[in-house]
């Protein structure tokens, strides 16, 4: 049985597994106090044999599901996108990924920054598009901030 991720009262915890509330109670204190000793580590519990050994190994990043990666290097490092995340998106949602489908938009610091950086280029007709590594990014982008899309 999972545990949601909104709130859930013992009482609710209990009727799901089919246990006293107590006894639902006196567990969660017990993990919770764990999850406190443990910090950031994990708790392993492994057969060898006929033995169970326990042993904790430091909780890594990239062992979580993505939707948890993407939500915590977002919550903790980006928490919005800046210009230059914007306009590639914008780009990449109107097709500008070939110098065929390039779009006309105004030179500014941000355009000067990305096509420093190599993530646009500009067609003959002084119109921009994403490079590849500008579809890379914006594809990130559009993932970490779908709402702003």
């Amino acid at each position: 049985m999972n545990i949601p991720d909104g709130p859930v009262t013992v009482r609710e915890l209990a009727v799901r597994t089919g246990l006293n509330w107590r006894t639902v109670k006196k567990a969660l204190e017990i993990i919770r106090d764990t999850q406190r000793f443990l910090g950031g580590r994990e708790v392993i519990l492994e057969k060898v044999g006929k033995t169970y050994v326990v042993r904790t190994e430091r909780r890594r990043l990239l062992s979580l599901p993505l939707e948890k990666r993407v939500k915590y290097v977002r919550e903790r490092y980006f928490p919005e996108p800046g210009p230059e995340e914007l306009l590639l998106g914008k780009l990449f949602i109107r097709g500008a990924v070939s110098p065929e489908g390039a779009v006309k938009v105004e030179i500014s610091s941000v355009v000067e920054k990305l096509l420093s950086q190599g993530q646009l280029a500009v067609n003959s007709k002084g119109e921009v598009y994403l490079t590849k590594e500008g579809q890379i990014a914006a594809r990130g982008v559009l993932k970490l901030y779908p709402e702003y899309f």
